[in-house]
């Protein structure tokens, strides 16, 4: 019962999330807002979302035990372990020379801030946390992946072709295994939303062939890092248990040291 009422839970702060990316859109339609005004009327209500969400983490906090969002404390070993092969992400830049559209880049940087803050405090803070109460480790971050990627299918609501939104779907999916990957060995935010950040502002003003290039590149980084990062969640997660075995070991007259 527990774990379908955190996976229930799980799945209603993933709409609520897509709400706050769903209404802002339908508004600028209905009143034919131009693309400066798309982009703050939704980067604003990104931002707005932020209320309920921090609401949820201060008051459930303290009556179900729920873990507080680390942005500032944090996990140094896990730090320095899951980011060692972060820096793989500038090969990407030299390809952003050309075909960058400066147009709407401090518009942009607005958006995609909100995106990055909003997006890794429900995913990875509220609903990642919340999974880990009653799942393993793996099945933690399958579930809120899928529900990061499946919260990506709104674009369907739009009218967006089914090709276009598997596309956005899937690389939905693979990067929340990797935001994942990194919120467990990290216990911190501030890292993840960076680079969240980075990933879809650069995606925004990268234009023409670089575009293609640019997320192949980035599919093949983050592929490679998500068997870095599994392999280092296994090494921690053996060292763990075999230390609480160790823990739990009844004392007998063979172990007890006089």
């Amino acid at each position: 019962m527990k774990k379908i009422a955190d996976l229930f839970i799980s799945i209603l702060f993933g709409l609520i999330i897509l709400i706050f990316s769903v209404v802002p859109t339908l508004l600028s339609i209905y009143f034919r807002a131009d693309n400066e005004q798309v982009v703050l009327i939704q980067g604003t209500f990104l931002y707005l979302s932020l209320i309920p969400a921090f609401i949820y983490i201060h008051f459930y906090n303290k009556k179900e035990g729920v873990e507080k969002i680390q942005i500032f404390k944090m996990n140094k070993k896990g730090v320095y372990l899951s980011l060692f092969f972060i820096p793989l992400f500038l090969v990407i830049f030299p390809y952003s020379i050309e075909g960058v559209n400066t147009s709407y880049i401090f518009l942009y940087a607005f958006l995609y801030l909100a995106v990055g803050l909003a997006e890794e405090v429900y995913f990875r803070g509220i609903i990642l946390k919340r999974l880990k109460r009653s799942y393993s480790w793996l099945s933690v971050i399958i579930l809120s992946s899928l529900i990061f990627a499946l919260a990506h299918g709104s674009h369907l609501i739009f009218g967006e072709g089914l090709d276009a939104v598997w596309l956005t779907v899937k690389n939905a999916f693979i990067f929340g295994i990797m935001a994942s990957e990194v919120a467990y060995l990290t216990d911190n935010l501030s890292v993840l939303i960076l680079i969240h950040f980075l990933f879809d502002f650069e995606g925004a003003i990268i234009t023409g062939f670089n575009a293609g290039i640019n997320l192949y590149i980035k599919w093949g980084i983050m592929l490679l890092y998500i068997i870095y990062l599994t392999i280092i969640i296994l090494i921690f997660t053996n060292k763990k248990n075999n230390n609480k075995e160790v823990d739990e070991e009844p004392l007998t007259e063979e172990n007890v040291v006089n």
